[in-house]
């Protein structure tokens, strides 16, 4: 019979550590990186109609995230072994995977702004959410190799693979940035602060 190893108050610390990186990504911006054309036969929307798509995907993408790092904290206090903290990490990055390939779809569905580069904003915010994908994947495929023999060597790898994910959070953080120079004369801030749906971006 396999015995683990019990988890100490370092290694759940490193746990939690690793899972709030993850929820920084998701909250720090919208995601932009590149430029690139629209999806081919992509629709093209009022500005007012694609505001409030691309904003319910952004907040939908940042609350389940969100929530999954609360519901893995909770879960952490009960785990009690290596392998079981293992599985929980992994499962956990699975959930942000799902939850980009989502608010991707969604951003497509949203279509294109009828608005000065519009084409350009839809493609890069679609780049942006591939770019956190690839962060979260590779994520998920580090966490499937950590120790399950030895806390200290567990709670090590753990550290490295959080601090990974939390350093592509600067990756990403020049987002509103990029919106900005394509969004010519502000017209697109102007109905994304407008819209109720957008709200939550203060």
């Amino acid at each position: 019979m396999t015995v683990h190893e019990p988890l100490g108050e370092r290694t759940k610390d490193s746990m939690k550590k690793f899972t709030r990186a993850v929820a920084i990504v998701a909250l720090a911006a919208v995601p932009v990186v590149g430029l690139s054309a629209a999806p081919a036969g992509a629709k093209t929307v009022t500005p007012q109609k694609w505001a409030t798509g691309f904003c319910t995907a952004l907040s939908d993408w940042q609350d389940t995230i969100k929530g999954a790092s609360t519901d893995v904290s909770a879960a952490l206090a009960d785990t009690t072994d290596l392998a079981s903290g293992k599985t929980t990490l992994v499962d956990f990055l699975s959930q942000a995977i799902d939850a980009t390939d989502t608010a991707i779809a969604d951003v497509k569905a949203a279509g294109v702004p009828k608005t000065t580069n519009g084409a350009k904003i839809q493609a890069a915010l679609i780049k942006g959410f591939g770019k956190a994908k690839t962060i979260f994947t590779k994520a998920e495929s580090d966490s499937e190799t950590l120790s399950t023999d030895d806390a200290a060597s567990f709670s090590t790898q753990a550290s490295a693979i959080g601090q990974q994910i939390q350093d592509s959070a600067g990756e990403i953080d020049t987002a509103f940035g990029q919106i900005d120079k394509l969004d010519k004369g502000g017209k697109l801030d102007k109905v994304v602060k407008a819209s109720k749906a957008c709200s939550f971006l203060g």
